[in-house]
């Protein structure tokens, strides 16, 4: 259905997750396929951002909580004024994996 509606709309589609029906399997469809996403972080929501380490020279994630994403984009937030919407990209979570 998601693929149809994409097929028909050639704008930036979003599907938002309550946060506890978030299914890996349907998360990692929507990945698969590059939709963007959208979820309610609560406090103790734990988020990662991906950075680059100049020591290692690798990719590493670095955990981030809402207060302090909230805190990188305030003045952002409070030019858009009522009814704004922004997006902060390359915010990551840890899904789990079976061992």
């Amino acid at each position: 259905m998601l693929l149809d509606l994409r097929s028909t709309c050639h704008k930036r589609l979003w599907v938002a997750m309550d946060r506890w029906f978030l299914c890996k399997d349907f998360f990692n469809w929507l990945a698969g396929h590059n939709f963007d996403w959208v979820t309610k972080a609560k406090k103790n929501t734990v988020l990662y951002c991906k950075y680059f380490d100049p020591v290692s020279r690798k990719e590493q994630y670095k955990k981030v909580n809402p207060k302090e994403l909230l805190r990188t984009v305030y003045k952002q937030l409070s030019t858009l004024g009522k009814g704004g919407v922004i997006s902060i990209p390359d915010i990551y979570i840890k899904l789990p994996y079976n061992t």
